[in-house]
């Protein structure tokens, strides 16, 4: 058997270190930018969406406010009779992540960060909330939208969907 020894001198090893650092400290922050979730990635969002299953009189708006943010305001009718409202807030938190900003009609705000996003999908989640604790949104085509709220209460895992069709905003 023949064994080989391979040597290096700390100079040669100091310049292939060196050499690997260089590029990681170019090309990284690119790769990272290009992955680190923006509104950017959010544009199928925005418009006016009414459901379009069995539950007719809930909509949600989406749109980009003066300071880049993503306003929602959603609404739960039942006839003429407006049952219950939300507003709702998608914006990029001190730490560069985004986070969903929940707030029902006479409860307090709740934030929910993002976990997972790509180009038809956003998940943001929120452990501690005692429901939901996750929140999805899902372009399912150019003008239907799937909003998922997931969780578990008293250890028995529930989630709701609302399935939105665009329509025209009123003004």
């Amino acid at each position: 058997m023949i064994t080989m020894h391979a040597t290096i001198s700390a100079t040669s090893l100091r310049a292939v270190l060196t050499v690997i650092a260089s590029v990681l400290l170019t090309v990284g922050p690119t790769v990272w930018a290009q992955h680190t979730p923006t509104l950017a990635h959010l544009p199928w969002m925005i418009g006016c969406w009414a459901n379009s299953d069995a539950e007719p009189g809930t909509s949600e708006t989406w749109r980009v406010s003066n300071d880049g943010s993503m306003i929602g305001f959603g609404r739960i009718s039942r006839g003429e009779q407006v049952v219950t409202t939300e507003r709702m807030r998608i914006e990029k938190s001190a730490d560069g992540n985004l986070v969903f900003i929940a707030s029902p009609a006479g409860q307090d705000s709740t934030q929910f960060v993002i976990v997972n996003i790509a180009d038809d999908e956003v998940v943001f989640e929120n452990r501690q909330h005692d429901y939901p604790q996750r929140i999805i949104y899902r372009l399912l085509s150019v003008d239907r939208m799937l909003a998922r709220i997931e969780g578990v209460v008293d250890g028995v895992a529930m989630s709701k969907d609302f399935h939105f069709q665009k329509v025209e905003c009123e003004n």
